[in-house]
């Protein structure tokens, strides 16, 4: 599960790595800003890496270049079987 997997992804990559930021089971990856509730913000998958859309938004942009190998393969969604 150490193994990370770099962008750019492609398209069965990023709908992995989008569901596994919704499926509710496992937490997603965030940027470091938080709502005034105390919410992550959520990123989201694209081919050349994760964004953050609520800081991009604002005109602070967020990118992250990876992501854990299991995400992108749709084997996080196995271990819920």
């Amino acid at each position: 599960m150490n193994e990370s997997c770099k962008v750019p992804w492609d398209e069965s990559q990023i709908a992995s790595l989008n569901g596994y930021q919704q499926c509710g089971y496992h937490h997603p990856f965030t940027c470091g800003e938080r709502e005034p509730d105390g919410s992550h913000h959520v990123l989201r998958a694209t081919r050349d890496g994760w964004y953050c859309p609520i800081c991009a938004a604002a005109g602070k942009p967020y990118a992250q270049d990876w992501c854990h190998e299991f995400m992108a393969d749709w084997s996080w969604k196995r271990s819920r079987e």
